[in-house]
């Protein structure tokens, strides 16, 4: 969606700036910050983004209950 609140028009470029989401401590606009439960344990509060990005690409793919679709997946 363009111009959303996750646009490169309203996200401050902390990543380009600093070791962005992979930094011990991050200092970043409020409205880019959320208060998790406290009864959500700080590990699984760690995957509220990249699930996020997911659910953001499965809505933007238009996959729906009984859709195909491939998980590539290569082991190491």
């Amino acid at each position: 969606m363009p111009g959303g609140p996750t646009s490169a028009a309203t996200c401050a470029p902390s990543a380009f700036i600093a070791d962005g989401g992979f930094a011990e401590y991050l200092a970043l606009p409020q409205k880019q910050a959320f208060i998790l439960p406290a009864s959500l344990k700080p590990a699984h509060g760690a995957f509220c983004e990249p699930l996020g990005c997911c659910r953001h690409g499965v809505d933007l793919a238009e996959i729906r209950p009984g859709s195909s679709v491939a998980v590539p997946w290569r082991r190491q």
